[in-house]
């Protein structure tokens, strides 16, 4: 994951995922909260990397920092379901599949917003080197396999409208200040 300033999302989601994964890489983007301890109390490596407002132009780096052979990419604010990480050993062990997505429940707070998004899946689950991210904002990855598979196993991405609007006051006076 790529966070700053996610402590309270983080509290939720690293105690929901420590069990179902092998590793956890934290790339760090200057947080000025509790982020990092509570990482390190969860065993993950963690990576320090300037504020850039956006987590985007670190994932192709954060990816990459993984030794295992399967990466399970995550937001902060992303909570898979319970049943997909009951699958995921199973999903990891498939020969003949190299990417999974997954079913996004868009909520603001708490209200559905797809219909406004559309139904949108989003690749989280695939063999290192599967997939490539560019450092580029708000960009799809490419996909360097047809071995794909679209599941509606769900995962939720809640955000509050406050922190929607905090980020974006955020990112709009590092721009245009």
């Amino acid at each position: 994951m790529v966070v700053a300033n996610e402590e309270e999302s983080l509290s939720e989601l690293l105690p929901l995922i420590k069990p179902y994964v092998d590793e956890i890489v934290i790339v760090n983007q200057s947080s000025t909260d509790k982020t990092e301890s509570l990482c390190s109390e969860f065993g993950a490596r963690i990576y320090k990397r300037s504020k850039k407002l956006l987590a985007d132009i670190d994932r192709p780096f954060c990816y990459m920092a993984g030794t295992k052979d399967w990466v399970f990419a995550l937001d902060a604010d992303e909570r898979p379901s319970q049943e997909l990480l009951d699958k995921l050993k199973i999903l990891t062990s498939a020969n003949n599949v190299d990417c999974y997505w997954f079913k996004f429940d868009n909520k603001v707070d708490g209200y559905d917003i797809s219909p406004v998004l559309g139904q949108e899946y989003h690749p989280r689950l695939w063999r290192k080197g599967a997939v490539n991210w560019s450092e580029r904002a708000h960009t799809w990855p490419q996909i360097q396999t047809n071995r794909q598979v679209f599941l509606d196993l769900p995962i939720k991405h809640h955000r509050s409208y406050e922190r929607i609007k905090a980020v974006h006051a955020e990112r709009a006076k590092a721009i245009d200040p």
